[in-house]
C-alpha cells in the first residue's frame, strides 16, 4: 500500500499520514488528524480507501477476501458530543 485517503461526510478525499513500510508483505499504519465541526448533527461518517504500490485506487465495490483479497471502502459512523 502506498497511500491512504480519508473522506469525512462525503467531502473531499484527503491524504492520511503513512507509517514506514517494513516490507512488501506487511500492513502499514496510517493516521488522520480530524477536528469535528460544530453543527446541528453530532453524527459523522468517516470513510477510507487505499492506493496500492501500482497506483491502483481501491474501489467502493465490496468483495469478499477469497480468492483475490477484500475490497471496498471501510466506513465508520462516529457520534461527537
Amino acid at each position: 500500500m502506498s497511500a491512504v485517503e480519508v473522506q469525512i461526510d462525503d467531502g473531499e478525499w484527503r491524504p492520511a499520514e503513512m507509517g514506514e513500510a517494513l516490507n512488501d508483505d506487511t500492513w502499514r499504519q496510517g493516521a488522520f488528524r480530524w477536528e469535528p465541526v460544530a453543527r446541528d448533527s453530532a453524527r459523522s461518517s468517516i470513510c477510507c480507501r487505499a492506493t496500492d504500490n501500482n497506483g491502483e485506487v481501491q474501489t467502493e465495490e465490496r468483495t469478499e477476501p477469497l480468492p483475490n483479497g477484500a475490497s471496498g471502502h471501510h466506513q465508520i459512523i462516529v457520534f461527537v458530543e
